[in-house]
């Protein structure tokens, strides 16, 4: 606590004690002066004034617990929560001259106050705004948790973990509930002296302090520490790993009451026991006249066939003062579950570990702590949020893993906000990463049962719906798929009939290069990645994908027409792409005399909106709004794959009132905010 707030708290007693009838000092500085320093604001709510008068330019002091109550990440001290603090007031900062204030809180049972700092040249004044009473009020953890930040409460309770031995962060439960204790003052009120209590686990403690809530975590912040009753009874072995073959294992439990006594869970009975317990006594010494005895307690465990599991035992001992309790908690191995990604979203959260393989949809590497949050799917679209993805042989970054390919993970389920996800410590298992190819590459390829290439084309002449054989056609280029599976971790597994796969599908695919008596293939055998059913004749029934209007791209105007794409499996060797993630582009297109509207395809980046704009001498003439297309990301080549509605027209005869009199430039611009887009298949139609 510093010094300041300590002086707070001692003025805040005396005020209290005062009542709010006592002179009130105002500042003195010169060039800022309070009417008063201290407000009061009844617990039925309302507001306080007090009037700054100043000869120069003041503001108040910000942080954050006011104006707004700010969260953020322990670890990167990113802001991930604002909202108003409970005292609000009328005006931030103001001129030179007389200025009254206005401070406002609702209403509030709760005993709270703060101590705010109005800044003027080099001088600061400070005013305390309190509401209601700041007297500790005794309460139990459950009443902590319900109850309203900022009010100071007495609780008693056990001290069931000790985090950080400096400052004093520990955690007490009464059997109510329990609360994170942030920070306890030595006997004298100071920091950095949380040894001087001698506090261990088990020992009954009573303390002192305010209410934070920090993200979910409820926090008694800076307490005082009014009493410590000594534990009657300690364990003083080392939590233990159980393998997962069980076995038993010996905790020595130290007790200065007439015995040790043990409690199992109901809901581990069935694979912890005690199979022994044996005493030993204390030895007295000069310096221990009455040393604690010790219990042998030996813990049988059974064989573990599912995942990752925990138990807690609670030892305890009594004389005729009272009874003291601790729980001691051991982990045991257990077998890593193969599961799916629904199945694991709809698993318990526990310490089960999980392994779920899915293609990367999404990934936001790390560098500084060498991890990443990925997103991964499986062929149905079901998805799976990985917090905090690590690897076990080196730094994630150095994987250069990327959307579209391959991983197998493990990791215990958890949630944020209701949200599941895997929680931290996940890892890959395995992986395989693939490159993006065309029919025509692959077929050019080298045959390599190692190098995994993702591909996209339309199905064609199916040979066996059991396995999955059939031709991929990729434009003018062909190859045969020998077997198709549902799910990468599977092999031959005649899954190719769940998928619903009919010919004239659009459908991408992860294989390998293969041959069969020098026929290219792919094998693998393949894994389904996407598929998007053909409807009526091939899906695609309005306009070309090649072009017969000229265009002209300028890098210098951020847009390019040096990359290729491969749409509803067509190669295409050509693509207009615009802008960058945070800069328009802009090209001109030539149309020609006698043209009366312009056809064209187009997508948005992923995840993003686009707009293209045709202009022609200045004036804008048409808007288009395109949709976010998945394939459109990354570089170049793209795979991409549209349906009709990704076909756009529009009418030049009715926007200038007649077909064009002669070959006329069109300029086309993304504009601020949707950047990004892609365009192919531009035509001028003279009907």
């Amino acid at each position: 606590m510093k010094l300041r707030y300590l002086f707070s708290v001692v003025l805040s007693s005396v005020l209290l004690l005062a009542g709010c009838s006592m002179d009130e000092p105002t500042g003195s500085f010169d060039n800022i002066k309070l009417s008063q320093t201290y407000l009061s604001i009844p617990t039925t709510g309302g507001t306080a004034t007090v009037t700054v008068t100043a000869t120069e330019e003041w503001a108040f002091v910000e942080n954050d617990t006011w104006p707004n109550v700010i969260t953020r990440d322990k670890t990167t001290q990113e802001i991930t929560k604002s909202e108003p603090a409970w005292l609000a007031v009328d005006k931030m900062s103001g001129a030179a001259g007389e200025t009254v204030l206005t401070f406002s809180a609702e209403a509030s049972d709760a005993g709270r106050e703060f101590e705010l700092q109005i800044k003027a040249g080099n001088n600061t004044q400070f005013i305390r705004v309190r509401q209601g009473s700041m007297a500790a009020v005794s309460a139990t953890c459950a009443d902590v948790i319900a109850g309203p930040d900022g009010k100071t409460y007495r609780v008693k309770g056990v001290c069931t973990s000790i985090v950080q031995t400096v400052y004093g962060n520990w955690y007490l439960n009464d059997g109510t509930g329990e609360v994170y204790v942030y920070g306890t003052l030595d006997k004298d009120g100071a920091t950095k002296n949380f040894a001087s209590w001698g506090l261990e686990v088990g020992d009954e403690i009573e303390v002192e302090g305010p209410k934070l809530t920090y993200g979910s975590t409820v926090e008694l912040v800076d307490v005082t520490v009014i009493k410590i009753n000594k534990s009657l009874v300690k364990v003083t072995t080392e939590p233990q790993h159980v393998a997962k073959e069980g076995g038993e294992f010996e905790v020595k439990v130290a007790y200065k009451g007439n015995g040790a006594f043990y409690s199992i869970p109901d809901d581990v009975q069935s694979w912890v026991s005690v199979a022994d317990m044996s005493y030993k006594a204390g030895t007295p010494t000069k310096i221990e006249q009455n040393p604690a005895d010790t219990a042998i307690v030996k813990i049988a465990v059974l064989p573990n066939v599912g995942g990752d599991r925990s138990a807690k035992i609670t030892f305890s001992s009594e004389n005729a003062d009272g009874s003291s309790s601790v729980d001691y908690t051991f982990t045991q191995e257990g077998s890593i579950l193969n599961v799916t990604i629904p199945e694991f979203l709809a698993a318990a959260e526990d310490a089960t570990q999980y392994r779920i393989s899915g293609f990367i949809k999404s990934i936001k590497a790390d560098a500084s702590y060498h991890n990443a949050n990925v997103t991964i799917a499986d062929a149905a679209g079901n998805e799976a949020y990985l917090y905090r993805l690590v690897t076990t042989e080196g730094n994630i970054e150095d994987y250069n893993f990327k959307e579209g390919d391959f991983l197998t993970v493990v990791g215990k389920r958890s949630s944020y906000k209701g949200s599941p996800q895997m929680a931290q410590g996940c890892y890959v298992e395995s992986y395989k990463i693939f490159t993006a190819a065309t029919v025509a590459e692959i077929l050019a390829a080298e045959v390599n049962a190692d190098k995994w290439y993702r591909l996209t084309g339309k199905v064609a002449n199916i040979k066996n719906t059991t396995y999955g054989n059939f031709d991929l056609v990729d434009g003018s280029s062909s190859i045969y798929v020998y077997g198709l599976t549902a799910t990468p971790v599977a092999s031959n597994d005649k899954s190719f009939a769940s998928l619903g796969i009919k010919e004239g599908d659009i459908i991408t695919i992860a294989g390998t290069r293969a041959a069969y008596n020098g026929t290219a293939q792919v094998g693998g055998p393949a894994y389904i990645i996407s598929h998007q059913p053909a409807s009526g004749d091939d899906q695609v029934k309005v306009g070309p994908f090649t072009s017969n209007i000229t265009w002209t791209a300028n890098k210098d105007n951020k847009s390019y027409d040096d990359g290729a794409a491969t749409v509803n499996g067509t190669a295409l060797d050509k693509v207009l792409k615009f802008g960058t993630s945070s800069v328009i582009g802009t090209a001109t297109v030539v149309v020609p005399a006698g043209t009366k509207k312009i056809g064209l395809w187009g997508v948005a980046w992923k995840g993003k909106k686009g707009t293209l704009v045709a202009s022609v001498a200045g004036q804008q003439i048409y808007t288009l709004d395109f949709a976010s297309n998945d394939g459109a990301t990354g570089n170049a080549p793209y795979t991409i794959t549209v349906a009709d509605s990704d076909y756009y027209e529009f009418d030049l005869a009715s926007i200038l009132g007649s077909a064009l009199p002669v070959d006329t430039e069109v300029t086309l611009s993304t504009v601020e905010g949707a950047t990004r887009v892609i365009v192919w298949g531009l035509n001028a139609y003279a009907e």
